[in-house]
Formats: structure tokens, sequence, C-alpha cells
């Protein structure tokens, strides 16, 4: 398996992190080229992915990923990686 972006991918590993007033947001690995869906795609027989689809563009895809972050934040599966694709600015993705 080709190495996904080393440091990205071990900060998103965190999984979370304090923002604002006490509210957690997950870190998600964003995703931006065909090579780093392969790798998450080839990862998938080992660990699970959440792969979310957003739209930087559409309001209810904001507020989806803001619900999403919601449900997680006191929780997060640490057993599988949180993968963010931005359909606009990935569209090749």
């Amino acid at each position: 398996m080709a190495a996904l972006d080393c440091e990205k991918y071990l900060e998103a590993l965190e999984n979370v992190h304090l923002i604002g007033r006490g509210m957690i947001q997950m870190n998600w690995i964003e995703i931006t080229t065909l090579e780093e869906w392969n790798e998450v795609l080839e990862r998938s027989a080992e660990r699970g992915q959440v792969v979310l689809k957003h739209s930087t563009t559409c309001k209810v895809s904001s507020n989806a990923l803001e619900e999403y972050n919601h449900y997680l934040q006191d929780n997060p599966n640490s057993d599988v990686d949180y993968v963010l694709v931005k359909v606009v600015e990935s569209r090749q993705v």
C-alpha cells in the first residue's frame, strides 16, 4: 500500500480536539486525490473507514457535518478512520 501523507494521517488518528466553549470536533482525514482514495479502500480491508462526502457550498451539507461532529463528540469510535471528501474541491475523487 502506498504511504498516505504520514503526518496528516497521524494527526487525524488523534480523532478529536477541543474547540470553542468545550465543544469537540472530529479530526477528519481529508482526501483530495484518487491515490488517497485508493489507499482508503485498501485500508478498509483492515480497519473501518467512515467516508463523508461534503459540499462546502451547500448549507445542508455543512449542517450535516456539524450534526455528525456533534453526534460523535462524546464517543468517537477509535477503531475506525473518519475520512472527508470535499466534492467541489476534489471532484476527481
